[in-house]
């Protein structure tokens, strides 16, 4: 359909899979690697639905200060979160875990890239044997 001829919810339901899909995309290494946030793509969505954040964070059982945490990646979805937020926005719960996820394994990546390499198959059956 034309965007004028679409109704508030309609183009609501469009927005939301928009943001949706970078998240997918991300998740599914589908996207470039830029600036990617849990926290930016949740507050989007609010932002989009029009919610007051206080009335949200209420709604999902956070505290508004534990809400703006996430919004800063300052707090991580929990499963609970996750699960409230898929049947919110009519998502798999799974797409805000594996999210947070691929963040926290790029982040700790990037820190300690050389910690890591020092774990190899190889030297682990040499000290075995």
């Amino acid at each position: 359909e034309h965007a004028s001829e679409m109704s508030d919810e309609q183009r609501l339901l469009v927005q939301i899979n928009g943001v949706k899909y970078r998240m997918e995309s991300f998740v599914d290494g589908r996207s470039p690697h830029g600036k990617v946030s849990v926290g930016a793509f949740l507050k989007e969505l609010v932002d989009i639905i029009a919610v007051p954040h206080k009335v949200f964070a209420e709604y999902v059982g956070l505290k508004n200060t534990n809400l703006s945490a996430i919004y800063r990646d300052r707090r991580k979805v929990n499963h609970d979160l996750a699960m409230k937020l898929g049947h919110i926005f009519n998502m798999n719960p799974a797409v805000w875990l594996n999210l947070q996820n691929k963040l926290d394994l790029l982040e700790i990546s990037n820190q300690h890239n050389t910690t890591y390499q020092q774990y190899r198959l190889d030297d682990l059956l040499k000290k075995a044997g």
